[in-house]
């Protein structure tokens, strides 16, 4: 699949800039296919970042970040709409539309869902401007048909919804009716038959099954939990195979936190075991094409020691690889480590004081490289073929 068409005049086509001063390492090229990536445009004439920080939860910028396609040759610049886009972005089946979140200077009051089409790249809006309501995009149905998304009311229950491509039939899926029900994520599964979803309907937090039209089918995990031992689901992804799902447990106590672990389950027979058993807590995951191995980020989720560390681990035989870390900065521990179309590499974030940056991590020998320079806010999205 080829993410964008012969560049147009709203495509900008840019060259990687040099390390700033006093950062270690040379910049080195994406090995293979096309990594989605969004971060603030750079005043190339006044050689500083427009955007600032303004508060740490809301960012306030300048200049809207924008979404880049990084390949190997360079940067190419895939959206110019002054919308901050955030959350994950969802090809459409063709690869030639994606769709995201976004709103005017990250104003979560005002955000909406749109569809971009990479080869003009305009954005166009397909819900409703509802103030106190922030879809976002979750999937994209394998026919094309319908975009999933869960929508986070400020002053109620994140529910889930589908919508179609051009903004029409706009559905909610569940119907919950207190502040602390949640829909955290969801995703197509069974060539879109299915929809497996997490997060806490009321009773308990989990992972359940639900038909594509919202019908309840079943619970898949339920996390036991209790005032002296209290649990919470924390990370989740499906394999690409639909076979298994990998999620990780918190222990919900500061003071006497145990560490948390990686579990994966079987969708079909709902064998469950324990991947991880270390000292660390595991704070981001994601699976291989393969459907064979998890990267998994591990750190603290209470301070800066450990430092956080990337492993790519087998769910069956096999070595485990720890990626090297950075040389400048430290691994995000928040952010799942995206994988590369032949499951060679991961790509992954890295905080420092200047902002954050790309790098590359080969899955097979833990060597790493920066593959940008920092900038500041920064986000990875997608790693397209």
């Amino acid at each position: 699949m080829k993410l964008l068409a012969a560049p147009l005049a709203t495509l900008l086509l840019m060259s990687l800039p040099n390390p700033a001063p006093g950062q270690a390492g040379e910049l080195g090229s994406l090995p293979e296919g096309t990594l989605l990536l969004s971060h603030c445009p750079e005043d190339q004439a006044r050689g500083d970042d427009t955007c600032q920080v303004a508060d740490p939860i809301l960012l306030t910028t300048d200049e809207a970040p924008e979404l880049f396609s990084l390949d190997p040759v360079g940067e190419q610049q895939v959206t110019d709409n002054d919308l901050y886009e955030f959350g994950s972005a969802a090809w459409s089946p063709s690869g030639k539309k994606l769709a995201l979140s976004g709103g005017p200077r990250f104003d979560v009051e005002e955000c909406r869902a749109y569809v971009v089409t990479t080869s003009t790249g305009t954005a166009s809006p397909i819900t409703p401007d509802v103030e106190l309501a922030c879809p976002f995009v979750e999937d994209w149905s394998p026919d094309g048909r319908w975009i999933l998304m869960t929508v986070r009311f400020h002053d109620g229950p994140v529910q889930l919804y589908k919508v179609r491509p051009d903004g029409t039939r706009l559905r909610a899926l569940t119907d919950y009716d207190y502040e602390d029900q949640w829909v955290e994520g969801a995703q197509l599964i069974h060539d879109g038959r299915k929809i497996l979803y997490w997060g806490d309907p009321g009773r308990r937090e989990g992972i359940g099954v639900m038909r594509s039209d919202g019908r309840f089918i079943r619970t898949l995990v339920r996390l036991r939990s209790s005032r002296s031992s209290p649990k919470i689901l924390g990370e989740v992804s499906v394999a690409p195979d639909d076979r298994r799902v990998a999620f990780v447990v918190y222990d919900g106590f500061e003071k006497t936190h145990e560490p948390d672990e990686v579990f994966v389950i079987d969708l079909a027979g709902r064998t469950r075991r324990r991947l991880t058993f270390n000292e660390t807590d595991e704070t981001a995951l994601s699976w291989g094409p393969s459907s064979k191995r998890v990267a998994v980020v591990q750190g603290s989720m209470y301070g800066a020691e450990p430092a956080p560390v990337i492993k790519i681990i087998p769910v069956g035989a096999g070595p485990v690889v720890k990626l090297r870390r950075p040389a400048e900065g430290a691994i995000d521990r928040w952010s799942a480590p995206v994988w590369s179309p032949s499951g060679d590499h991961v790509a992954f974030m890295v905080e420092d004081d200047t902002g954050d940056a790309a790098y590359v991590g080969n899955t097979r020998n833990g060597e790493i490289t920066r593959v940008t320079d920092f900038h500041y806010p920064f986000e990875l999205f997608s790693w397209t073929p």
